[in-house]
Formats: structure tokens, C-alpha cells, sequence
């Protein structure tokens, strides 16, 4: 059977199903690179079935609350994944209601350990391509926070821990910026971490995905060729065309789709509604045939910034984001609670003849609930006030009373 797609309004998912890597959280210098196997053994996903199904339902669930905001002049770009692994690092400060709508949101119930297999999956860094995941909890300077807590988030996720003035808004904004452009190769375009006034406490995931296409297209056979919108316009775009034989292709009563493989284990889908809808129903499940495919798809490169408070509620997540339930505990004092204010996600895939690049980070923004102080205290010496000096045991040394300053 001989099949021609020309891949017009496509819907682009990524599949990083990857099993070769180290199973680290940061990045692996170019010099520590493995010499690229392609008949090395996958090693087994260290998750359940009904973990991954879950994972999909949760894939399933979010990007359909974003395409259905999606108007036809717009791209859009989400990387669940990392959404996913930022919302797991709350699990060590969130209690009672606020954890059973966590874990029961997000389908799991041992957050770490879905974690840890998920980034273990998709690591991996070889001459090919490269991919791993960072993790990272900020944290205001002179508050008191449950360090046993804090200390779980950097363990359990491999997170960096940095201590900053998040009332100095402009140069932790520009900290966070930095450290999300190292994190990602500097591959996403113009980072910008906008802070909630609030913010005492955040929690960032990064992920980095490059890899090459185990058939790379020609750039010879790269021709111009028209583009219908999701406006109906047509513009001319550069379209990359190869024939594949033995490509994994699916037609249904909605969609054709085919999945093309990445060299590091990763699949690529790209599926085309029948009528140029973005919420296609695209099935997993669906067997894929090996077909001869002559096909073209347009070189693209999509850029998104998303607000997913509105999506995690969708989730059925709604008392982590109120101030009067919200069981939020990284203070010192149990009694002092915490609220999410903002969850951010920027994120960027391109495809070329070569291959795929990806890059998103996540943010998570907390502050204290409105029982603990919401902004700086103005504290001014300006009449008499006492002093007292003591040792680094609590013992005083000296005791002072000031009325007058000469």
C-alpha cells in the first residue's frame, strides 16, 4: 500500500520514551558523553501499568483544558512532563486534603518514586543527542522554614537549593532566569520569570530534549509548498519530504498519523485531524501499521508560555491554591501555612532535517497564607527602644536601653 500525507495543521506530540541514560537530574558534560549503542537493550520503565496510564490521563486531561483555549492563530506548545515532575516536588510539604488532591490529581501515589523512573527514562547524553531534567526550591533569606522538609524536596528530586531576597524582585527574577537558561541550553527564547509579590518560596523543573531522527530527511529534497492555516490562510513554508517504508501509520473515521522514530528510543507522532481541529482524540492504544509513506511536514519551530493554575484545578488540585485550606507546610511552625499563587510554564520544540529540540521549564510560586505576614515590615528605631547582646548560647552579656542617640 502506497500512502501520501501532506501533514497540514498538524498537532505534534513528543513521546520520550528513552531508557538509556544515568538516571541523573543534571546534565552530563560533553566529555562524559556514552558512545552511542543503537542495539543497546532497553532497560525495563520502572513503572506499573496503571502509573502509566495514569501519566496519560494526566496528559490527556491538561493538554486538552489548553487546546480548547487554542484559537486558529495560534501555535501552541506544553510539555506535560515537566508540569508533571514540578508538581511531584510539593509532596513533601503538602498534608492531609491538600496531598490526597495532589497525588489524586496527578494519578499517583508515590510522587518520588513515579518521579525518579520518569526522569531515569528520559536521560541520556551520547553523540546523538542528549536529555535530562533539573530541578530547583528558592527560598526567602531570613525566614524560618522546615529545614527537615526543604531538605526532603532537594533529596528526594535532586533539587538545588538556593537561598535568595525575593524582595529584591528584579535580581532573584534574573538569578531564575539564568539558572533556567543553563538548565536548557539556553534553547528557549527570551526566559521571563515574572514573580507574584508574594512569593517567599519556588520550585522550578527544567527539561532539555535533543535528538536526531533515525531516518534524517535530506535537505535536498526541501521545496517550498503551501500551508493552510488554522485561519484558512495559506502562506509558503519550507516542507521537508522523504519516503519511509516501514514508518508506524494509523488511519481513522478523525485522523491519520503516522510516529517517526528518534535514535535514543524516542517516537515522535504527528497526527492529522480530518477537519484541522486541534482537540483530535488521538488514541494510544491504536495499533500503528508498517506502511510505505511518502510524506511532507513543514519545518517548524513553536514557542508557548502557559498559566496552569486553571489546569491543575481542572484536575480536581483546588485547596493548594486557597488561602483558607490550602495545607501547605514548609515554615518552621506547623501553624504557618503556605498557598500556591502561580504555576508558569514556558516551552519550545523544533523540528528540522536532522531532528527534534525541546526545551520547557515549570515554576511554582508559594507565599505565606494571609495568617503570616504578606509584605516586608516597616520596623524604624525611631524613639527609645531596648538592646540586648547575648552569646552564641542564648547566655546575655549585656542589656541596653536607648532614650537618646548624641
Amino acid at each position: 500500500m502506497f500512502k501520501k500525507i501532506m501533514l497540514i495543521g498538524l498537532l505534534a506530540l513528543v513521546g520520550c520514551q528513552s531508557t538509556i541514560g544515568t538516571g541523573q537530574l543534571t546534565e552530563v558534560p560533553a566529555d562524559k558523553q556514552e558512545v552511542f549503542d543503537p542495539h543497546k537493550p532497553k532497560e525495563p520503565l520502572d513503572l506499573s501499568e496503571a502509573e502509566v496510564l495514569a501519566y496519560q490521563q494526566f496528559v490527556d486531561v491538561t493538554t486538552k483544558y489548553l487546546l480548547n483555549d487554542l484559537n486558529a492563530n495560534e501555535n501552541m506548545v506544553y510539555s506535560p512532563m515537566s508540569f508533571f515532575l514540578a508538581m511531584s516536588m510539593l509532596e513533601p510539604i503538602a498534608f492531609e486534603q491538600s496531598l490526597a488532591e495532589l497525588s489524586a490529581g496527578l494519578g499517583q501515589q508515590d510522587l518520588q518514586k513515579v518521579s525518579q523512573a520518569m526522569v531515569k527514562s528520559l536521560t541520556f547524553n551520547n553523540q546523538v543527542g542528549r536529555s535530562f531534567v533539573a530541578n530547583s526550591l528558592w527560598f526567602q533569606k531570613g525566614l524560618a522554614f522546615n529545614q527537615q522538609r526543604l531538605l526532603a524536596i532537594a533529596n528526594q528530586f535532586k533539587a538545588e537549593s538556593l537561598e535568595v531576597d525575593f524582595t529584591d524582585k528584579e535580581k532573584t527574577q534574573q538569578l531564575m532566569n539564568d539558572w533556567i537558561n543553563k538548565k536548557t541550553e539556553n534553547f528557549i527564547k527570551e526566559v521571563d520569570v515574572d514573580l507574584d509579590a508574594r512569593t517567599v518560596l519556588a520550585l522550578i523543573n527544567t527539561i532539555y530534549f535533543k535528538d536526531a531522527w533515525v531516518e534524517k530527511f535530506h535537505e535536498e529534497l526541501t521545496t517550498k509548498d503551501e500551508f493552510t492555516q488554522g485561519n484558512g490562510s495559506k502562506v509558503q513554508v519550507d516542507f521537508m519530504n522523504q519516503r519511509f517504508f516501514g514508518m508506524g501509520y494509523v488511519q481513522t473515521d478523525t485522523y491519520q498519523a503516522v510516529a517517526n522514530r528518534l535514535h535514543n528510543g524516542g517516537v515522535m507522532y504527528f497526527v492529522l485531524p480530518n477537519d484541522r481541529v486541534s482537540n483530535v482524540e488521538f488514541d494510544w492504544q491504536e495499533p500503528l501499521k508498517y506502511e510505505l509513506i511518502n510524506w511532507s511536514i513543514p519545518k517548524f519551530d513553536l514557542s508557548s508560555t502557559h498559566k496552569l493554575v486553571p489546569v491543575a484545578k481542572a484536575l480536581g488540585i483546588e485547596q493548594l491554591f486557597d488561602e483558607s485550606t490550602a495545607d501547605l507546610r514548609p515554615f518552621e511552625a506547623d501553624a504557618d501555612r503556605a498557598v500556591i499563587t502561580n504555576i508558569s510554564q514556558q516551552a519550545r520544540l523544533s523540528i528540522d532535517e536532522a531532528g527534534v529540540e525541546a526545551a520547557a521549564y515549570t515554576i511554582i510560586e508559594a507565599a505565606p497564607t494571609s495568617a503570616q505576614p504578606q509584605e516586608p515590615i516597616d520596623l524604624i528605631f525611631d524613639r527609645p527602644f531596648m538592646t540586648i547582646l547575648t552569646d552564641g548560647h542564648g547566655l546575655v552579656l549585656f542589656v541596653g536601653w536607648v532614650n537618646t542617640i548624641e
